[in-house]
């Protein structure tokens, strides 16, 4: 809870800005008193300074570092992503002279490798040290401590520093250059550079990851690996920043472990090599672009990724392999739309239906077993929020994301229409009977011909195709 104190003196250039934050009407009511020295200052300019900085955020800065400085609890700042400084420089008016910002950014260069700018970037050079410096010495005299390297490579270089205050600006960006936050999926070739996919998303996980990861395989076929990095949606680590546990797999590990893809965990930034090192490119060009084709939805700016976008990038920074050729294989099965959903295994109830989430999943008849109850099946929950219901390779059903059968329409005409070779309905039995017609080839006591038939053809007395089958 922020708590809100009339004050005055606030400078009228920054009451705007205060205003929004706490819904009041500029130039009348109560305003909420900034407690950095400085602050109405930077609230002032704050559109100078290039970036995204919540307003909301701006003054829970405010407020948290006030409160210490208050209380006197001492330490450094750590801000890890810093782009231009926008949020930086707010952190500056919240140190004692003893007390230092610390900041770690990548500022264009390429992880490990301190000064080397990221392919392309350089038309884009907003996203560099001297940007940010210029930008913090308009508001302070004393620069913050820099680190120019990836966050995995930040502890061995704070070592004995105690912090009080830490932001992190993680991979979620403003891409509408607005309050808006998405995530940006891309599956890229690791060797050349180029693009198969890119989608803003809502928020990076399991579903959203499981349809790029299906669509590049639909298009293009099965690949070999898959880098990535250690994210719940992809490993399961059981400590903390430890190594991944290979042995218990995620729905994105098991789907990919059924196309005999290996997936590769990265436990640093060089290891996810070109993907890590044109994140900043994606950064810097997409939002100007989205800006200069007037687009304002996520799904609007989806369609320019799809069809303008992409092939553009491709064009301009995919760089040439060492060896010419493809890995892609292509795929054989074509079931990748139970592949790639949420599986879950349940148990068939008594009356023939499956529980799932609140869901009464009824299961039509089948010709082959006169019921599944008490049968392990598998629910599976499609992207799209419908689900499908399996038995080994049986399809048992299709559902509306409300639990309502899809096919048993189509499964009841089907049934109708079989025929045996004479042309009668057969009346189902249930289950299917197992013995074999007595005929004279088929006797308990075989002649000498049909005995040396068995002999040479091991495998004429099996049944011709599989019968009843035990849960």
């Amino acid at each position: 809870m922020i708590r809100r104190i009339a004050t005055t003196g606030v400078p009228a250039s920054a009451i705007p800005l205060v205003a929004r934050i706490l819904d009041r009407p500029a130039g009348g009511g109560q305003a909420t008193e900034l407690a950095l020295a400085g602050a109405s200052e930077y609230a002032s300019r704050l559109r100078t300074i290039a970036g995204w900085f919540n307003l909301t955020d701006f003054h829970l800065f405010d407020f948290v570092l006030g409160r210490q400085l208050k209380e006197d609890i001492a330490g450094d700042l750590l801000e890890i992503g810093s782009y231009q400084g926008k949020s930086t420089i707010l952190l500056g008016y919240g140190l004692r002279h003893d007390e230092a910002v610390v900041v770690c950014d990548l500022f264009g260069a390429e992880p490990g490798e301190a000064g080397s700018p990221i392919e392309g970037m350089g038309a884009y050079d907003g996203l560099t040290l001297k940007q940010f410096d210029a930008n913090y010495d308009r508001f302070h005299s004393r620069r913050p401590v820099v680190n120019v390297c990836a966050s995995s490579e930040l502890s061995g270089r704070i070592v004995g520093r105690e912090f009080r205050f830490l932001h992190i600006d993680g991979s979620r960006h403003r891409w509408f250059q607005d309050e808006r936050w998405y995530d940006l999926i891309v599956i890229l070739d690791d060797a050349s550079s180029e693009i198969y996919y890119a989608q803003l998303v809502e928020e990076e996980s399991t579903v959203t990851v499981m349809a790029g990861l299906q669509a590049v395989i639909q298009e293009k076929g099965v690949f070999c690996a898959l880098y990535s990095d250690r994210g719940s949606h992809f490993w399961l680590t059981p400590k903390v920043g430890g190594r991944v546990d290979p042995h218990r797999l995620t729905q994105v590990g098991r789907a990919l472990r059924e196309l005999g893809i290996q997936m590769i965990p990265a436990y640093s930034p060089q290891a996810r090599g070109r993907s890590e090192r044109n994140f900043g490119t994606w950064q810097g060009r997409l939002p100007q672009e989205l800006r200069l084709q007037g687009i304002q939805t996520l799904e609007a700016a989806n369609r320019f990724l799809r069809e303008h976008y992409l092939g553009e990038f491709n064009r301009r920074f995919q760089v040439q392999t060492a060896e010419r050729g493809s890995a892609f294989v292509p795929r054989r099965r074509r079931d990748l739309d139970l592949i790639f959903a949420l599986q879950f295994e349940r148990t068939v109830n008594r009356d023939n239906t499956v529980s799932f989430q609140n869901l009464s999943l009824q299961i039509e008849p089948v010709r082959w077993r006169a019921s599944l109850a008490g049968c392990t099946v598998m629910v599976h929950q499609h992207l799209d929020g419908t689900h499908s219901l399996t038995h080994g390779p049986h399809r048992l059903g299709q559902y509306s994301a409300q639990g309502v059968a899809l096919t048993a329409g189509k499964m009841a005409a089907r049934r109708a229409m079989e025929k045996t070779r004479g042309g009668k309905v057969q009346k189902p039995t249930f289950p299917p009977r197992l013995e074999i017609p007595p005929t004279a080839r088929d006797s308990h006591f075989p002649t000498a011909p049909t005995t040396a038939a068995i002999n040479s053809n091991r495998t004429s007395h099996v049944l011709r195709k599989p019968d009843v089958l035990t849960c």
